[in-house]
C-alpha cells in the first residue's frame, strides 16, 4: 500500500496511521501527512491529518505534483493536496461513488489504490459479504469491487466483481 511519495521537486511525502484522540476506538484512527523538502537534511514537518478509519489509508502522487490521500472512516473519502510553493493545502473530504461496503468497527476492506502516467486513479477493496449466494459463510460469498477516476476528476462506475472464497485469491 502506497505511503511515501516523491515529488518531481525533490520533496517527499509520507502518511501513517496515528491513533484516535481517545485512544479505544479503532474506527476513529487518524491518518497524519508529513513533508519533508527536497535536501537530504530537511526536517520532516506534520502538514495536517483527517480521520482514516480503522484500515490504513493510500497516498497517491498525480502527474502535476497533486498528491491524493484515499482513507475508509466509513466509505472511500478521498482528500486532495496541493502542494504548490511548498505550502501544502489540504482540500475537503470527497466520498468516492458507489455502493461501497460501509467499513465498521468489525470489516476488513483490504483495499488498494494506484495512479496510471496519466492520472487516472484506481480504488479497490475486498467485501466480506456480497449477498450473491443466500446463507453462505462469510469467506465463500466474497467480492471485489472497484471504481476508477479519469484524470478530468471524474470517478466512473463502481464495480463489484464476485470472487467466491474470500481466503483463496
Amino acid at each position: 500500500q502506497s505511503r511515501v511519495v516523491r515529488l518531481s521537486t525533490g520533496e517527499v511525502y509520507a502518511v501513517y496511521l496515528a491513533p484516535s484522540a481517545s485512544g479505544t476506538d479503532p474506527s476513529q484512527a487518524q491518518w497524519v501527512l508529513m513533508r519533508r523538502g527536497a535536501g537530504a537534511n530537511d526536517p520532516w514537518s506534520e502538514v495536517g491529518g483527517r480521520r482514516a478509519g480503522r484500515e490504513p489509508m493510500h497516498l497517491l502522487r498525480m502527474p502535476d505534483d497533486t498528491l491524493m490521500v484515499i482513507s475508509w472512516p466509513t466509505l472511500p473519502t478521498a482528500w486532495t493536496v496541493s502542494t504548490r510553493n511548498g505550502s501544502p493545502v489540504i482540500s475537503a473530504p470527497v466520498l468516492i461513488p458507489g455502493a461501497w461496503e460501509t467499513m465498521g468497527s468489525g470489516s476488513t476492506p483490504y483495499s488498494g489504490a494506484g495512479v496510471a502516467p496519466d492520472g487516472t486513479v484506481c480504488l479497490f477493496a475486498s467485501r466480506g459479504e456480497a449477498g450473491n449466494v443466500s446463507g453462505a459463510i462469510y469467506t465463500s460469498d466474497s467480492a471485489w469491487d472497484y471504481a476508477c477516476r479519469a484524470p478530468s476528476g471524474v470517478w466512473g462506475r463502481h464495480t463489484t466483481l464476485a470472487i467466491g472464497l474470500r481466503y483463496a485469491y
